[in-house]
């Protein structure tokens, strides 16, 4: 053993920062703060422990070991790389420590002192954001409107931290925080399923990659009514025109399940009943996607196999059912099915008459969503396209309502932005490189 000794604090972070760059297995985060902290000269013992304080709670709230290190390179991505470059993004990713030494100038760090005391201090700063972050991604966060914070996990947008953080200026109130947190993570849940319901990927490297695109967009918006404006002009006005024909296939089960699940727990929540999504979206107690028709294409002799399974598939030919609840039914007949569902959530019970009658709550609720006519019962023999037909129209109604503008707080563009036909049709960014 060797004893090494420092003259002063300075010396140590420089010793320590030196020592470790060349063979001990520190992480970035470790190295990134050694080199930090050695060149911020005065305030090193404070910022080290509201440094260290920091990184314990983005790791309590994360649940993991690689907290500090997603957290590092949120922030870099948010706050100061260079998007359109194509490989600024990839090169934090790989190793943020690295990239941060190679960008001292894009950093602000011209000279040590207090220009690395104002940057330790807001990472530490925007550190404790994502910390609040993290917890609200772990169950539907209704408070502040914060539930797509989970949504979003549970699609694998990780990159929404980045967009979030971002978001931020200095010198933000807490509330003006939450509301640009809401309206970034809303956008990001109305882009996984625009993606879905349009059949384009939904992979994360994908998603974060379009996620990333956003950030000049949005970098140090000053109000969350600016960040509205600019995210609201980028949703197509036709979203969900595609999805009475969006069909369940190998590749798409985990978004499909994820749509019925939002559409199933708002009808569930605007009926009285309790919301049921994180219930919905579980991984230990598993719900499906459940088809209303069994696989027996001779009980619809009209349809050619191919055909009726191809309907069969249609998003309005499906429902929200348990994994458990699948056995016992599977091969039921479509008559003996809706008897079945009558117990079952509102948008499988109400396909039985049963459930229209003498129920003044789904007659408040069809009028109110102007639903007349799509939601409604089927006879037992009723031809199965006009069934899917119909109760896709239904998840279409509700898909508006669900991701509308109003609800995700997105102002939408102007009714004259384009020169045709009265209405916008702005794009979504075209996705940078994978990330």
């Amino acid at each position: 053993m060797v004893g090494i000794e420092a003259s002063d604090r300075d010396s140590g972070f420089r010793i320590f920062e030196s020592m470790n760059d060349r063979g001990a297995r520190l992480t970035s985060v470790d190295l990134m703060k050694s080199f930090l902290l050695s060149r911020a000269k005065d305030g090193q013992q404070e910022l080290n422990a509201s440094w260290r304080a920091m990184i314990a709670e983005v790791t309590r709230q994360r649940g993991d070991a690689d907290a500090p290190k997603e957290f590092l390179r949120a922030y870099l991505i948010s706050q100061h790389a260079d998007i359109a470059s194509g490989s600024d993004v990839q090169e934090i990713i790989n190793a943020p420590h690295i990239w941060a030494r190679r960008n001292l100038k894009t950093l602000g760090l011209t000279q040590e002192g207090e220009p690395y005391q104002a940057f330790v201090s807001n990472l530490i700063d925007l550190g404790r954001v994502l910390g609040k972050l993290t917890a609200a991604t772990k169950q539907p966060y209704e408070m502040n409107g914060a539930s797509s914070l989970y949504y979003n996990h549970v699609n694998g947008a990780t990159a929404q931290m980045a967009l979030i953080l971002a978001t931020i200026c200095s010198g933000d109130l807490t509330s003006t925080i939450d509301e640009k947190a809401r309206i970034a993570a809303n956008f990001v849940d109305l882009l996984v399923v625009h993606r879905t319901v349009n059949d384009e990927s939904t992979r994360q490297d994908d998603l974060n990659a379009e996620i990333h695109g956003l950030i000049p967009l949005v970098r140090r918006c000053p109000t969350p009514t600016a960040l509205s404006s600019k995210l609201g002009a980028l949703v197509p006005p036709d979203s969900f025109d595609g999805l009475p024909n969006f069909g369940l296939r190998g590749d798409n089960r985990s978004q499909f399940r994820y749509i019925l699940a939002r559409l199933t727990a708002y009808t569930e929540i605007e009926m009285g009943h309790k919301d049921a999504i994180d219930q919905y979206l579980s991984s230990d107690d598993p719900w499906h996607s459940e088809h209303l028709f069994a696989d027996h294409p001779g009980r619809r002799p009209n349809l050619v196999p191919r055909e009726f399974r191809a309907v069969r598939n249609r998003i309005g030919g499906l429902g929200l059912l348990k994994d458990s609840d699948n056995p016992s039914i599977r091969d039921l007949a479509y008559a003996d099915k809706i008897e079945w569902y009558r117990s079952r959530n509102t948008l499988l019970a109400a396909l039985s008459p049963h459930l229209h009658r003498n129920n003044p709550s789904l007659r408040r609720f069809r009028s109110s969503h102007e639903l007349d006519g799509v939601l409604r019962a089927f006879k037992a023999d009723e031809d199965i396209r006009e069934v899917v037909e119909q109760r896709g129209r239904l998840y279409r109604a509700l898909a508006g309502r669900v991701w509308s503008h109003r609800r995700l707080g997105l102002t939408p563009p102007p009714a004259d932005a384009t020169e045709s036909g009265g209405r916008s049709t702005p794009h979504l960014p075209t996705p940078g490189p994978p990330a």
